[in-house]
């Protein structure tokens, strides 16, 4: 839009003039420069007009020279759709700064070399870091030293605009060195050439979640190891079965007060001890009652003596040293 001005009036206008104003060509001429011109916006240079015809404000801007002492040249142009595009961009700017700072999840914009270039507050709680001195980390300083080497190359695919975007769980650490389980999601922002600008990184905190997994997985293989435990046991105790049946039958044979009565006498207290121990499996995989039972101690070391001194020899000498009270349990 080009207008000449002769002092505070107007003397030409072009066609373009009225199509932005909406006003006629005459009005413009006439109307001096209240006409058309927003009126808390006269005294400058940029101009805000307001549309008669059509009742819409428009922005132009406007650069004015002296053509002499009396007359000057105004061109405006139209920036109205600038002006929306910057303030929708900062609407958008806004927004993206709220959901930001007020996620629960912890965020952080990362640099081409990996460095934090910003971080939200979730993010410096789960690591125990002030906002200031975590900007100056870089990605692997956080990253616990053994799973440094798990996303190394898919992190140089993202920031260098090989790869949108990946997922992974792995350890970070906290300031104080404890380690923490996070799910890590990591996008690159392209600008308007197609470039990497930065990455975007959404960290979750899964410790929770993983000591919930790791729980579950060793009481599966506590089941695995009772479900072994308990056919071992039955058919242990089968054995058993049959060696009691046969010390009982080899021990009519013999006078209750002879050497061999005793050493078979052995045999079966071995057997009932020994069926103590897959009941107490049977037990272990559930597949047997367990009732508590009075145990006198001091008897179930004298027991113990007496099966332990053949095994070690005359050259080593076993003693014990008990109450002569009964200790029960």
């Amino acid at each position: 839009m080009i207008t000449l001005f002769e002092g505070s009036k107007r003397t030409f206008v072009n066609a373009t003039a009225e199509q932005m104003t909406g006003y006629s060509r005459e009005a413009l001429l006439t109307g001096g420069v209240e006409v058309a011109v927003h009126p808390d916006d006269r005294s400058v240079v940029r101009e805000r007009w307001t549309s008669r015809s059509r009742g819409e404000t428009r922005w132009l801007e406007a650069h004015s020279s002296p053509i002499d002492d009396t007359k000057m040249v105004s061109i405006a142009v139209d920036v109205t759709d600038r002006k929306q595009a910057k303030a929708t961009v900062r609407a958008s700017d806004r927004r993206f700064r709220t959901i930001f700072e007020e996620s629960p999840t912890g965020m952080a914009l990362v640099a081409l070399d990996q460095r934090f270039s910003a971080v939200n507050r979730a993010l410096c709680d789960m690591l125990g870091y002030e906002a200031e001195t975590l900007v100056t980390c870089q990605m692997p300083e956080v990253t616990h030293p053994d799973d440094i080497a798990i996303d190394a190359d898919l992190v140089e695919q993202v920031l260098a605009g090989r790869l949108g975007s990946y997922r992974i769980e792995k350890r970070w650490r906290k300031r104080d060195k404890e380690t923490v389980h996070v799910s890590l999601t990591l996008s690159i922002v392209l600008d308007r050439n197609g470039q990497p600008l930065h990455g975007i990184a959404m960290v979750e905190d899964i410790s929770q979640q993983r000591r919930m997994q790791d729980r579950m997985m060793q009481a599966q293989r506590l089941e695995s190891v009772g479900l072994l435990a308990g056919g071992i046991a039955h058919n242990f105790n089968n054995a058993l079965t049959a060696v009691s049946g046969y010390s009982e039958l080899l021990l009519r044979e013999f006078d209750d007060r002879s050497p061999a009565a005793a050493e078979i006498k052995k045999i079966l207290d071995v057997v009932d001890r020994s069926a103590s121990l897959t009941k107490q499996l049977l037990a272990f995989a559930r597949q047997q009652e367990v009732h508590p039972e009075r145990f006198d101690v001091n008897e179930a070391i004298r027991t113990a003596q007496r099966l332990f001194e053949p095994l070690v020899g005359g050259e080593v000498s076993v003693e014990q040293e008990l109450d002569e009270r009964p200790c029960i349990v």
